[in-house]
């Protein structure tokens, strides 16, 4: 289960959507976050169908999946409950909010290497004799929408970034690959 998070996590991060930006990230708020994402891991490796089938975490937007688990899980609602969130909503935007920010300093970490990459890659395609026209677009096409991923992680409100940075260690330690 944990797999399956952290892969929608990296996979999410730049293609989150509908993001609050109510409360102000603290420590403590990231803290009861990632308590209650702990938690929800730990009970959903025992629980064998807790989304069904993989295809029911909609990828392309993390707070909507995050808020539809709160609603179809009572369970996931008393997780998050105790943590002291009010509703799924405040937690999937708050969750949003932080693998958002999240994402935006990892990848200003990473930036100007990738981006540079990126442009090397798009230059050596037309280079590939063995590739056919259609493949070469379509290569061409996965490396400019990675590039616009990139610059979306550019619009996370630097207090969110610098709360996250802040927490750095403890999200790590969430968000890594058992």
């Amino acid at each position: 289960m944990k797999r399956i998070w952290v892969l929608a996590v990296i996979v999410v991060l730049v293609l989150v959507h509908g993001v609050a930006f109510g409360q102000p990230l603290d420590r403590s708020t990231i803290n009861r976050w990632a308590d209650s994402m702990e938690e929800i891991e730990r009970w959903g490796e025992a629980q064998a169908d807790l989304y069904g089938d993989d295809d029911d975490f909609d990828d392309s937007d993390l707070y909507e999946s995050f808020a539809r688990a709160a609603r179809d899980n009572a369970e996931i609602r008393r997780i998050i409950g105790r943590h002291g969130f009010s509703s799924g909503d405040q937690w999937a935007q708050l969750g949003s909010r932080i693998m958002h920010a999240y994402g935006s300093m990892q990848m200003g970490d990473h930036a100007p290497e990738l981006q540079q990459e990126m442009r090397r890659q798009m230059d050596e395609i037309d280079r590939l004799p063995y590739l056919t026209p259609e493949q070469k677009q379509m290569m061409r096409q996965e490396i400019q929408r990675s590039m616009g991923m990139m610059e979306d992680f550019h619009d996370a409100p630097p207090e969110d970034v610098a709360a996250v940075r802040a927490n750095r260690g403890r999200l790590d330690r969430l968000f890594e690959d058992d």
